[in-house]
């Protein structure tokens, strides 16, 4: 599972590379460990994506700013939202 990886990761000072498709993928996991999981994240990389609400329900901290732009980018412009979820800094 997800959080005995991110365990062994921490014993020995490693660092976790995570993907998924789609938020959903980390929503099956229950809302309170995906907001967990989300929160032991430093930063996070948004494709262009009308799910917002689904980020945000899963502990992804998003302003106005960020919605409209994950809302309203083409996909195939190839830009991606960093978040960073300790600063709570976007670039």
């Amino acid at each position: 599972p997800i959080s005995l990886t991110r365990a062994q990761a921490r014993k020995i000072n490693g660092t976790l590379c995570m993907a998924f498709q789609k938020i959903s993928q980390v929503k099956e996991l229950g809302i309170d460990k995906a907001k967990s999981l989300i929160g032991n994240l430093s930063q996070v990389i948004i494709y262009p994506t009308k799910d917002t609400d689904e980020l945000i329900e899963c502990g992804v901290p998003l302003s106005d700013s960020e919605i409209n732009f994950l809302h309203n980018t083409d996909m195939r412009a190839r830009q991606v939202l960093v978040k960073n979820i300790v600063t709570n800094a976007s670039a």
